[in-house]
């Protein structure tokens, strides 16, 4: 199997799974449509990547406001 349970948290019924995955611009962009409700793990370059997506995104709406 491509994918498994790692960990199930009762306290806020979250789950922490491992799966094989081809890293491109498509897995980016599924995982970003998860918004807040999704944290990467591994490998760090994805969770790097999307982190600096986040921010970026974040500046780019603080200068809209200004």
């Amino acid at each position: 199997h491509s994918q498994r349970i790692l960990e199930r948290h009762k306290k806020d019924r979250s789950i922490t799974f491992g799966m094989k995955v081809v890293v491109n611009y498509e897995l980016e962009r599924l995982l970003l449509g998860y918004g807040d409700y999704i944290k990467v793990l591994q490998p760090k370059s994805l969770a790097d990547r999307l982190r600096e997506i986040h921010l970026h995104a974040a500046e780019l709406g603080e200068e809209n406001n200004i």
